[in-house]
């Protein structure tokens, strides 16, 4: 068991909160302890006991009295926080429970599975807004794979964030408002209000920063300012595996890839399974010219996925023979790409093209991208595999129609 005094010098905290929960029949007790983490001594411990039916009301009660053991004065806002239980009908919030979960692990299905379990939730509480902002996620998370029908797709996630926030102001909801914008509208002003809005509801999420962090870092090339953000998360989650994979990004798009490639083997170690499915270990290893590795990767990645686990073993003999440029026509013949959360078919096998010096074909791919709307277009202007086309006439013209020519060939804001 990790010592209190590791874990304060490890996030630079005073204090740490830890505890216990059982079930006994209809009856929870709660136990909570007060750590004074620097000197690995026990302040207080509290006992809650409640009937199953109101645990909910616990995290209210352990607020309260935490607060006043540390005397700890309370904005009017944070009280309300505090305070403030999200439903009285338990059964509702565990099928929330169960939606947030299955959508966040981004698998096969797992956003239809969810969407069964939000509406399950609505349906034994219509008031309460956490899971109308969960569906809206979820069919934003559709809308970025199935573009059939995207205008009433919007129509529908917008409706159901506002929904959410009627019921109650919440974070999620203007979460999901603003990554619509971002990466589905291009609408930076209205992507931009909605995560800083996110942070005004409620400063203690760490996504809320994690999203705003995304937005400076590409949309405003502000560097120094998305690692303040980045920084914000990290405090309030720092074992969060996303929160890994997106300063390994970070760095990438900063160009600095040694560090890139550090902070992806940190979040290998957190869940390896998960790293062997995304791309950017491959990318970061071609950038710095350490081709048997980037091999290696690319194996590991094509055996991870159905699509190309077959085909898996061709990598290296073409390698041998043909180089990386071989191995990259390779790809670019037999269409292999990794679809992600911020990348497509399109700009994927636009950066196969860059790389090879095929600007025409790389910005005819880019063009493509943004004719039929694919997402995370906000991500074109900072990816390193297109720093060769910033120069180029046409280049400058497609970043103009999505707003964001005025951000190209310059240097990081700090």
């Amino acid at each position: 068991e990790t010592a209190p005094s590791f874990i304060s010098k490890q996030l630079d905290i005073d204090y740490l909160i830890t505890g216990t929960i059982s079930k006994h029949k209809d009856s929870v007790r709660v136990i909570v302890n007060l750590l004074n983490a620097p000197e690995d001594a026990l302040l207080v411990s509290l006992v809650f006991e409640k009937d199953y039916d109101h645990i909910l009301s616990v995290q209210a009660d352990i607020g309260t009295e935490i607060s006043e053991e540390l005397n700890l004065s309370l904005s009017p806002n944070e009280l309300i926080r505090v305070n403030q239980i999200p439903t009285n009908n338990l059964d509702s919030y565990n099928m929330y429970l169960k939606g947030a979960m299955t959508s966040s692990t981004y698998l096969a299905g797992a956003q239809s599975r969810a969407i069964e379990y939000f509406n399950k939730s609505i349906e034994l509480d219509p008031d309460f807004a956490l899971p109308y902002a969960g569906l809206a996620e979820c069919y934003r998370l559709l809308a970025l794979r199935n573009k059939d029908s995207l205008d009433q797709e919007i129509k529908r996630i917008k409706s159901l964030a506002l929904r959410s926030i009627e019921i109650e102001d919440n974070e999620f909801a203007h979460m999901v408002l603003g990554a619509l914008a971002v990466t589905q509208e291009c609408n930076w002003q209205e992507g931009e209000r909605e995560f800083r809005r996110a942070i005004e509801v409620n400063p203690n999420n760490p996504d809320a920063y994690l999203y705003l962090a995304d937005f400076l870092l590409h949309v405003e090339k502000s560097f120094d300012e998305s690692e303040i953000q980045l920084k914000r998360a990290q405090l309030l989650d720092p074992f969060n595996i996303n929160h890994k994979l997106f300063l390994a990004k970070y760095h990438f798009f900063k160009r600095d890839y040694k560090n890139a490639m550090t902070e992806f083997h940190n979040a290998a170690r957190i869940n390896e399974n998960l790293t062997k499915k995304i791309e950017l270990g491959f990318f970061v290893l071609v950038k710095q010219q350490k081709y048997d590795e980037a091999i290696k990767e690319l194996e590991t990645l094509m055996r991870s996925n159905e699509k190309y686990k077959n085909i898996a073993h061709e990598v290296t003999p073409v390698y041998e023979i043909e180089g990386m440029d071989g191995v990259f026509r390779y790809l670019i013949h037999n269409k292999v790409y990794f679809e992600s959360l911020v990348s497509n078919e399109y700009l994927t096998f636009a950066g196969y093209h860059a790389y090879l010096g095929e600007k025409t074909k790389a910005i005819d791919n880019l063009r493509s991208a943004i004719d039929s709307n694919s997402h995370c277009l906000y991500v074109i202007p900072t990816n390193p595999y297109f720093d060769d086309l910033q120069s180029e006439p046409e280049f400058v013209q497609l970043m103009q129609r999505i707003g964001l020519a005025e951000i190209l060939d310059s240097e990081f804001k700090s």
